[in-house]
């Protein structure tokens, strides 16, 4: 299921910025926390949230399998922080 590494950059390709790190870390540690709650424990605007999953999900470092409301979150990559 992983097959690489986020430390700036992942596979050589996409650069990630702190906020991009922090939600792929909580995201990992909890696959169906909600963007309400990601705003919450990473004290961060729910609208930063939101415009870093989208960069997240179009990047390919996210998916998400199932419903909004009883899906999870999927981490394509491995990753330090």
């Amino acid at each position: 299921m992983n097959n690489g590494t986020v430390n700036g950059t992942v596979n050589g390709t996409v650069n990630l910025d702190k906020d991009a790190k922090r939600l792929l870390k909580a995201i990992s540690k909890n696959q169906v926390i909600t963007y309400d709650k990601l705003s919450e424990v990473l004290n961060m605007p729910r609208r930063t949230v939101s415009r870093e999953m989208k960069k997240l999900q179009e990047s390919g470092l996210i998916e998400r399998e199932g419903s909004d409301k009883k899906g999870k979150w999927i981490v394509k990559s491995e990753f330090s922080s």
